[in-house]
């Protein structure tokens, strides 16, 4: 039980992290209710979409990478494509979320510094603590995430017990297909624990009923926090802040510092400021530290960088990036869902398509109906159309 527990929480606490702060931003036109919904459904899509990468580890070796699948079952091309991706998607979101940090932090100080200063600082201060050993820093983040997690329920409990509901959002009248475009891709980003497959099947040694069930928690819990921040958010700002509330209602609402700075006016109690200061800032340190361990291991194991000029890549390379694109949290999380969606559907479907033919009968399949793999197929193919149809619009 203890195994089965920690396989589900390496999962779902790979996917939460930053990206629940921009949901209510995306969500708020939606209400409460059909936001929940539209959290469930996704949950359900990431468990599929787990169990078919999951299938591949099962049928290869338990601590297989997609690079490495693709070899095992004649699919290289496929393989080394989702490597590159995966790769590629580290950056995209280090960059969101050091400029989603940097912008907590101004909201915190003022205007006594620009963003871009703010950028450069907080980047120093994460590349300074990258500088110490890896097994620290993944100490360290464990605390920090036990420490957020606690944070969240005092903070989400407090904040619906002090505000005085008179308005509950609904949904809106008018959906227009922008809304779809900018939503989607960043609920499957913030749902992203794909990533960590091939350590969960090594951590449950490739035990079928041990795997199946930690992709279904690890697909719940996030969907579960999910629910009740975004209810939350939505009932305190659209009962506190009409103005910014109808900014998130058209769409126009993108600096996750104005949002905390809103949620932390809504309380007169320091203590509770305090503790969404903490919640915000943790969700994004804990994001920041494990995609950047990732990205370390890679430039030193793969391309044998000496850490220092790895720390320097991971940190500041983005952190330019990230000021280089204006509302840069918001956009870069979009194009990260298409990114994740060729990562966590179209390359792992088509590498188990080849692994069928190769092995036939021999395969161990989880999901065992072509249709099932069909519709999550047909769902990644329209998560990475609206995302482009998004890029397009901005």
């Amino acid at each position: 039980m203890k195994k089965q527990f920690g396989a589900a929480f390496l999962l779902a606490g790979t996917a939460i992290g930053s990206g629940m702060i921009s949901l209510p931003m995306v969500l708020a036109k939606f209400g409460i209710f059909n936001s929940c919904l539209l959290m469930i459904a996704f949950a359900a899509l990431t468990y599929f979409t787990a169990i078919i990468r999951s299938e591949l580890n099962l049928n290869c070796h338990a601590e297989a990478t997609l690079n490495e699948v693709g070899k095992a079952f004649n699919c290289p091309t496929a393989g080394k494509c989702g490597d590159l991706l995966l790769k590629l998607l580290s950056f995209a979101l280090m960059s969101a979320y050091i400029f989603g940090g940097a912008s907590i932090i101004k909201s915190l100080i003022g205007d006594s510094i620009p963003i871009a200063g703010v950028v450069v600082i907080f980047s120093a201060a994460i590349a300074l603590m990258f500088l110490l050993a890896s097994d620290f820093i993944v100490h360290v983040n464990k605390m920090l995430f036990f420490t957020m997690f606690c944070a969240f329920i005092i903070l989400v409990l407090t904040l619906l017990v002090q505000t005085p509901i008179k308005f509950i959002p609904n949904q809106a009248d008018n959906i227009l297909i922008n809304q779809w475009t900018t939503l989607v891709p960043i609920i499957f980003t913030s749902f992203g624990f794909q990533g960590s497959i091939h350590s969960m099947t090594k951590f449950v040694k490739n035990d079928e009923r041990m795997i199946k069930n930690a992709c279904l928690w690890g697909s719940l819990i996030p969907a579960f926090i999910y629910m009740i921040w975004t209810a939350a958010v939505l009932l305190v700002v659209s009962n506190t802040d009409t103005e910014f509330f109808q900014q998130m209602l058209n769409g126009k609402a993108t600096d996750v510092g104005k949002l905390v700075s809103i949620l932390s006016g809504a309380t007169s109690s320091e203590f509770i400021q305090c503790i969404i200061w903490i919640v915000s800032s943790l969700a994004l340190i804990t994001s920041i530290f494990g995609i950047g361990l990732a990205l370390l291991d890679i430039f030193q194991r793969e391309f044998h960088v000496h850490r220092t000029n790895s720390i320097a890549l991971i940190v500041f390379l983005p952190a330019i990036i990230s000021l280089m694109i204006p509302n840069a949290f918001i956009k870069i999380l979009n194009v990260s869902g298409i990114i994740l969606a060729m990562i966590a559907i179209i390359v792992p479907i088509v590498i188990s398509w080849n692994m069928q033919k190769i092995q036939k009968e021999k395969c161990k399949m989880l999901i065992k109906s072509n249709f099932m793999q069909l519709s999550v197929l047909a769902c990644g193919i329209g998560i990475i159309i609206l995302g482009i149809l998004d890029c397009v619009q901005l």
